[in-house]
């Protein structure tokens, strides 16, 4: 039987055992072709900075979690290292994942922190927490798994009313003087070396200790902001 004119010819479909409706395969195709196109276009628009494009790319259908092809970076991870909080504020909201990260294994908010980009990276903890939050602590709370200490002159913490309750002992501190420098740590614990659990001083950490070292002492663990440049923290983002 012939095929009437302009009748699509459905063998190469029959050699692979199924039938296909003519034009469906092709319309797919470029439906695929043009959706990386649009991806494509988002990642170089938020790389330029250009909001309108990024809207443009956005409703041809971008795929706002694509990979780039330098560094694997998504458009968010782009945009939070220019420290655009209006790009960055869009594209969580079109659905990018706070959580991706590229070849370099950071995350948007370690991007913007690196960045000195204090405002985004605010945003994007705050991001992270209401997508369920930094659970495993490898980004926004990654600070909280840091080792961290701080020297003080064992006068100072022998100012705490219950101290005698919450030293490790009277064998802890023999030896030492007021002027002695004993270390604070993380977790509240004290000891004579800068090292966590040697040479323990006060191993009791109770709710009065927690108060004390917070309100007497000042003692804080530096999260990321801490660690930025007092001038970087005032910088607002870059466009705007």
């Amino acid at each position: 039987m012939s095929l009437r004119s302009g009748e699509p010819s459905q063998r190469g479909n029959e050699k692979n055992g199924h039938r296909a409706r003519p034009g469906v395969a092709r319309f797919d195709e470029a439906g695929t072709e043009e959706k990386n196109v649009s991806t494509g276009t988002l990642i170089e628009a938020v790389k330029a900075g250009d909001s309108q494009q990024v809207e443009t790319a956005l409703a041809s259908g971008a795929d706002v979690n694509a990979a780039g092809s330098e560094q694997e970076w998504p458009a968010l991870n782009y945009a939070a290292g220019r420290g655009d909080l209006g790009l960055v504020e869009r594209l969580v909201q079109a659905g990018a994942d706070v959580f991706r990260t590229g070849r370099d294994k950071r995350t948007p908010y370690q991007i913007a922190v690196a960045a000195g980009h204090a405002a985004v990276a605010r945003y994007l903890a705050k991001a992270e927490a209401a997508a369920g939050g930094d659970k495993e602590r490898i980004s926004s709370r990654q600070s909280e798994t840091r080792p961290y200490c701080k020297a003080y002159h064992l006068k100072d913490l022998r100012r705490f009313g219950a101290w005698a309750q919450v030293q490790a002992g009277p064998e802890a501190v023999a030896g030492l003087s007021d002027e002695s420098v004993v270390f604070v740590h993380q977790d509240l614990t004290v000891t004579q070396s800068m090292f966590h659990g040697e040479q323990v001083v006060l191993d009791r950490v109770t709710a009065d200790w927690r108060a004390f070292c917070a309100k007497e002492l000042g003692f804080k663990v530096p999260d990321d902001f801490d660690l930025m440049p007092p001038k970087t923290v005032a910088d607002p983002p870059s466009g705007q």
